[in-house]
């Protein structure tokens, strides 16, 4: 907290390995005697609350994110958990541009909205929780977190294939009584055909990567160098 209010008030980028104390963040920020004290108890609030708003409640409880990671007393944070914190602490609920909006799209159950690097930033850090045993935040509990926010990851699939059905559903339910009707129902019975092979062929794909993370990431690199030729 007291890197993040000395950056707050000074715009010196924080060091986390760095030992700052109260006293000399006082020394740079102001003259008068209690100002951090009082900034810092300002900055816990907000920083409760944001908190409790990014990570949501305790899976099958009533337990708030703040109060599950704070039950233990003090804990020894990473860099990672740390940026993370950094994240979404510098983000303002007024914030112009709703893609950037972390606390806003949040509340407003719109995440959808984010920009994906802000997306993956959120993912990272959930995680990096979950790779800091004293913060025991299991990755059980990150990942129904991030299911909460972000969905299973196949959204946009159900929507497309809930599209085309509707299409096609539509399509049988009127009377195909001329030479023209029948020949547009081949072509769409064509193009169903090529997009159930292709689906396929991803679905295959899909399968031999999952839970597979070096796969995936070979895979991922492999379709990089296809659009980079």
């Amino acid at each position: 907290m007291l890197n993040i209010l000395r950056e707050r008030e000074t715009g010196k980028l924080p060091n986390w390995k760095e030992r700052i104390t109260e006293r000399s963040v006082e020394s740079e920020i102001s003259t008068d005697g209690g100002v951090v004290v009082s900034k810092l108890r300002a900055l816990q609030y907000e920083f409760t609350s944001k908190f409790n708003i990014v990570m949501g409640q305790m899976p099958d409880s009533d337990v708030s994110a703040y109060s599950y990671l704070s039950r233990g007393g003090y804990i020894y944070l990473t860099e990672q958990n740390c940026e993370f914190f950094k994240l979404f602490m510098g983000n303002d609920e007024d914030c112009e541009h709703i893609e950037y909006d972390i606390i806003g799209c949040i509340k407003s159950k719109k995440v959808e909205e984010l920009d994906e690097r802000v997306k993956d930033q959120i993912k990272e850090g959930m995680y990096s929780l979950a790779n800091n045993p004293r913060t025991k935040f299991e990755e059980s509990i990150i990942e129904n977190r991030l299911t909460e926010l972000f969905g299973t990851g196949s959204g946009k699939t159900e929507e497309a294939l809930q599209s085309l059905i509707t299409m096609v559903n539509e399509m049988q339910s009127l009377k195909c009584t001329s030479e023209g009707q029948r020949v547009i129902f081949e072509m769409v019975t064509k193009a169903l055909d090529k997009c159930r092979d292709k689906v396929t062929e991803e679905y295959r794909t899909y399968m031999s990567l999952y839970r597979d993370e070096e796969a995936v990431e070979g895979f991922l690199k492999s379709l990089e160098n296809k659009k980079s030729k």
